[in-house]
C-alpha cells in the first residue's frame, strides 16, 4: 500500500479535515473536504480556536494563516482539532510538506514553483562550487599569465577567437600540448632583459666582481605563440591541463526546446527584440546588443532554448530602457551573468527541460549563495514574466495548443 493509499484509508476511517499547508513564510490552515462548502465549514467552526492559537484570517487568501516559523505550535493546534493527526504525522513527516495550491491562484503557484527552483540552484550550486572541477579550473585560470594591453590588442587583430595563447616551448614543456603542424602562429612582443657593464669597466679587470656594476636594460623583441585550438594534448601529459568544464547544455535535438525556442522566440518579437542566428564573435552561444539578439547558428535543443532565454533576460534587465525590470543601476559582469542564467535556469526547469549544465556556467563566475541571493528579486521578477509570456503565446497559437512545454 501506498503512502497515498494509507493516508486516505485513515482519513475514511477516523474524521479529520484541517491540513497545514505552506506558502512562501505564511502557513495556511485548509481543508481537504471535497466541496468549498464543507471546507468553509469546517475552518468556521474552528475559527476559535485557530484565532486563541494565534492563527489571523487572511483575506487574500480566504484561510486562516500563522508565520512559518510559528511550524511547531501550527502542528500542535491542529493535532488538538484533528484525532488522526498524530497518525497522519508518522506517515507524511509534516515539516516537510509540500504546497497543495488548492487555495491559492495561479500567480501565487508559479511564485511558490519559482522558490522552490532557486533552493535547488542554490544547493545545486553549493555542490559545484565545491567540485574539484571547478576548484581546478579556477586555480588555473588563476596562474595564467596576464597579457598586456598592448600585447591583448595583437592577439585580437590576428585572432579574435584565440581564448589562452602560449609559445611552442611552453605548450609542450608546461602544459603537455602539441603545436599541430601547419598552424597559424600570433606575433606579439616579449619583453627581454640584459645587464651591461656600467661605461669605463672592464672585462680584462682583476677586480671585476667590485669595479663592475651591472644595469638592467629592456628591449621588446617579437616572438611566436599558439591559440590553444592548434594544439593537441600530448599523449600521458593531458592532465597538466586543466580542462574547461562543460558550461552548457549539449546540442542534442529536444522537440520540447525547441518549441519553447520557438515560443519564447514570439516573446522576444512582442518585446520589439529583433532575434536572428548567425555566427560566433568569439565562441559564444549567443548575444544581446540592445533589442537585438543573436543565437549562434551552430547550437541547439536545450542549448538553444537556454540561451535564448538567457539573453532575453540580458535585454529585460540590462539593454532595454523601456523594460519595468530595467536596471538603471551599475553592475558587475559577474552580477549580470548570475541573474540572466538564474532566470535562463528557473524557466528551463518550469518546463521540464536539462539545466544542470547552468550551475557549471554559474559557478564559473563565482556565483554564491549571497550573489544569489543578492540578485533574488531581478531574478524572481523576470522568470515568473517570461514564463507567463511563453504560456500566452501558445495558448494563443491554435495549431500549438496540444504542443505547449510540458510543465515539471
Amino acid at each position: 500500500m501506498t503512502k497515498q493509499e494509507l493516508r486516505q484509508l485513515i482519513r475514511e476511517t477516523v474524521e479529520e479535515a484541517l491540513t497545514l499547508k505552506k506558502l512562501q513564510d505564511k502557513i495556511v490552515v485548509s481543508s481537504d473536504l471535497e466541496s468549498r462548502q464543507e471546507q468553509s465549514k469546517e475552518t468556521f467552526k474552528n475559527k476559535d480556536k485557530l484565532k486563541a492559537a494565534g492563527f489571523k484570517w487572511d483575506k487574500e487568501l480566504n484561510s486562516w494563516t500563522t508565520n512559518a516559523s510559528d511550524f511547531s505550535n501550527a502542528r500542535t493546534t491542529v493535532m488538538k482539532l484533528n484525532k488522526v493527526e498524530t497518525f497522519i504525522e508518522k506517515i507524511e513527516d509534516l515539516p516537510d510538506f509540500i504546497q497543495n495550491a488548492d487555495n491559492l491562484n495561479r500567480k501565487d503557484e508559479l511564485s511558490q514553483k519559482i522558490e522552490a527552483f532557486i533552493k535547488n540552484l542554490t544547493d545545486e550550486l553549493d555542490e559545484k562550487t565545491a567540485s574539484a572541477e571547478i576548484r581546478d579550473f579556477l586555480n588555473f585560470q588563476a596562474k595564467l599569465r596576464k597579457r598586456s594591453v598592448n600585447n591583448t590588442l595583437l592577439i585580437w587583430i590576428q585572432n579574435r577567437n584565440a581564448t589562452h595563447v602560449e609559445g611552442f616551448n611552453v605548450w609542450r614543456d608546461k602544459f603537455g600540448r602539441q603545436v599541430k603542424k601547419g598552424s597559424k602562429a600570433i606575433t606579439i612582443f616579449a619583453p627581454i632583459s640584459i645587464k651591461k657593464d656600467e661605461e669605463g669597466s672592464s672585462s680584462s679587470d682583476v677586480d671585476l666582481d667590485t669595479k663592475v656594476k651591472k644595469h638592467d636594460f629592456t628591449y621588446f623583441k617579437a616572438v611566436s605563440v599558439f591559440d590553444i585550438k592548434d594544439t593537441d594534448p600530448i599523449p600521458g601529459k593531458e592532465n597538466l591541463y586543466a580542462k574547461t568544464p562543460d558550461w552548457h547544455a549539449d546540442n542534442t535535438p529536444n522537440e520540447k526546446a525547441d518549441k519553447l525556442f520557438n515560443y519564447s522566440s514570439k516573446v522576444a518579437d512582442e518585446l520589439g527584440i529583433r532575434v536572428e542566428r548567425g555566427d560566433a564573435r568569439g565562441g559564444e552561444m549567443g548575444y544581446a546588443a540592445g533589442d537585438h539578439i543573436n543565437i549562434t547558428s551552430t547550437i541547439e535543443g536545450a542549448n538553444r532554448a537556454g540561451t535564448m532565454i538567457h539573453e532575453i533576460a540580458h535585454e529585460l534587465l540590462h539593454f532595454k530602457k523601456t523594460s519595468i525590470f530595467y536596471i538603471d543601476a551599475p553592475l558587475t559582469k559577474e552580477d549580470k551573468e548570475i541573474q540572466a542564467e538564474s532566470v535562463s535556469y528557473i524557466v528551463l526547469r518550469h518546463y521540464d527541460l536539462p539545466a544542470q549544465h547552468q550551475t557549471t556556467y554559474l559557478a564559473l563566475w563565482k556565483a554564491n549563495k549571497e550573489a544569489l541571493q543578492r540578485n533574488l528579486g531581478a531574478i524572481k521578477k523576470v522568470a515568473d514574466f517570461i514564463i507567463q509570456k511563453v504560456d500566452e503565446v501558445a495558448a494563443e497559437d491554435p495549431s500549438n495548443k496540444d504542443s505547449q512545454p510540458e510543465q515539471k
